[in-house]
């Protein structure tokens, strides 16, 4: 993995559960991926800072083929993967 990596919290159920939907998926093929982004944001009100917040996203998707059809799926809650 590269430098680039996003070190979130939670990383390595995230992984055990794609692991988990990539065998369940009973395929001749399949494929899993896994994004997320790490932002600050900051609310201003006047010239005061207002609620300052730090936000991490995360998706898990997983791309499923067999014969000549293919399906996707795609969630951001950990518990639904």
């Amino acid at each position: 993995m590269s430098g680039l990596e996003v070190q979130m919290r939670g990383r390595d159920q995230l992984l055990a559960r794609l692991d988990e939907a990539l065998a369940a998926t009973g395929t001749e093929s399949s494929e899993g991926f896994i994004t997320a982004r790490h932002g600050e944001f900051t609310r201003f009100a006047g010239t005061r800072v207002h609620q300052p917040q730090a936000i991490e996203e995360c998706q898990l998707m997983v791309r499923a083929v067999t014969g000549s059809g293919s399906a996707r799926v795609g969630t951001t809650r950990l518990e639904a993967a």
